[in-house]
Parts: C-alpha cells; structure tokens; sequence
C-alpha cells in the first residue's frame, strides 16, 4: 500500500486537530475508566479503560508525528520525516498487542478469583465510553484512508466503541443474570479486537519499514507491461517498495 498525503495538503492542521481533540476526551475517558473498574471491579471496564490510555498514548504519538511529518529535509533526515507516520503506527501496533495482554491477564484473574460487579456504575461509564469512542472515531475517518497514523487511531477508536457496546451488554446481561462469565466474555472481546488491530497495524508497519512490495503487486504483470513497451527487449532485477 502507497501512502498518500494529498489529504494533509487540502486541509493543513486539521488532522492534527483532530488528534488533540480525541486526545482530550479519551484521556479523561480513560482516568474515569480505571477508577470506575476499581470501584465495580469489572474486568471488561479494566480492559476497555486499558486500551484508552493506549489510545492515548498513541495520540499523543500522532500529534507529534503528524507535526514531524510537515518538517522540511536536513541534513540528518535528507528523505524527510515522511515515514514518521507509517513509525507512528507502527508503535501503536505494538501498544495494542502489550495492552491486549494485560487486559486478558485479569479476566483470567477474575475468572479464577470471581468478585462481585456493580452494575449500574459500569453500565453510565461503559455509555459515556461508547460516546466518545464513537465521537473520535466519526472525526478521524476521513483521513483513515490515507495515513497509516490516522488509520491505527481510527481502527483503535472504532474498536474501542466496540468494546465499550460490550462492556454495557455484559452489565445489563449481569443485571438480569448474576454471573461473573459475562463481564470476563466481554473483557476477552476487548482483548481480542486489541490484539486483532494490533497485529494488522503491526504487520503494515513492518512492511514500510522494511521496503516491502505492496500486497497486491503482481511482478510478472509488471514485467509483461515493461516488456510490451516498443524497444524493451529484456527485464533485470525488479526493486518495488511501499512508501
């Protein structure tokens, strides 16, 4: 995949807006939702709070590499900083696969140290959550197409939205069925859409770094379309990369 910037350059900063907004909510998003897992000591809470400080962390990154982006060449960096968003994403790959740990870590310890829940608080937080998961989510998706930064924030906020949807439905389920499997279901559901993000963005990350081709590039059509040009006679070593 060729990472396109055209949409930085019709709107210049408006990304980087975005990124401080987004910033802002699930911070404060995220500090309510570790308290609030302390105080219902619901899993699917820890976890979802967990993956929005990743989300945090990771916005912070963005705001940073989208402004290191816009630096002219010097004489350390005489590509640019152009690759930084494809680092940026590639960091919060790897913060999700950390954080998917962490959270499955403590549905297994509730599992096998079962403690009751609070519903009613974790069903207003899980709400509040889902809010503003979707709330981000909504303003980075124009730029998810084209940025591997905004789109591991975007798949990160979407996921998250996700999450919180399951951290509510496991509170009212709980409500009406007492039972400690449905919070560890839902934290196991957050778990898995970390980890799955996390390694998509990981991979795609990897595969800038390391100049890989793009996925769907096909060397023997390229090789018949050079070869078809008039006075082209042969084909030597063919280098395609990702950039």
């Amino acid at each position: 995949m060729t990472q396109d910037h055209a949409s930085h350059g019709k709107r210049p900063g408006s990304l980087e807006k975005r990124f401080i907004w987004a910033l802002v909510l699930n911070g404060g998003l995220a500090v309510l939702e570790l308290v609030a897992s302390v105080i219902t000591g619901s899993s699917a809470l820890l976890a979802d709070g967990l993956m929005n400080v990743d989300d945090a962390a990771a916005l912070l990154l963005s705001i940073y590499s989208e402004r290191k982006t816009k630096q002219a060449p010097d004489e350390r960096r005489t590509f640019g900083y152009k690759r930084m968003d494809a680092f940026a994403g590639f960091v919060k790959g790897c913060l999700l696969l950390v954080t998917s740990l962490l959270a499955f870590l403590q549905a297994m310890r509730l599992l096998t140290s079962p403690e009751e829940v609070a519903i009613l608080p974790v069903i207003i937080v899980g709400s509040i959550a889902f809010i503003v998961n979707l709330t981000s989510a909504l303003w980075l998706k124009e730029d998810a197409c084209c940025s591997l930064n905004a789109k591991g924030t975007f798949s990160c906020m979407v996921y998250d939205a996700v999450g919180s949807a399951a951290v509510v439905t496991s509170a009212v389920l709980t409500y009406f069925y007492p039972s400690v499997y449905f919070d560890v279901a839902a934290a196991l559901l957050i778990t898995f859409f970390m980890a799955r993000t996390g390694w998509g963005i990981f991979r795609e990350g990897m595969g800038y770094f390391l100049q890989s081709a793009p996925e769907n590039f096909s060397y023997n059509d390229f090789e018949n379309a050079v070869l078809s040009v008039k006075g082209v006679k042969s084909v030597g070593d063919i280098h395609v990369w990702s950039q």
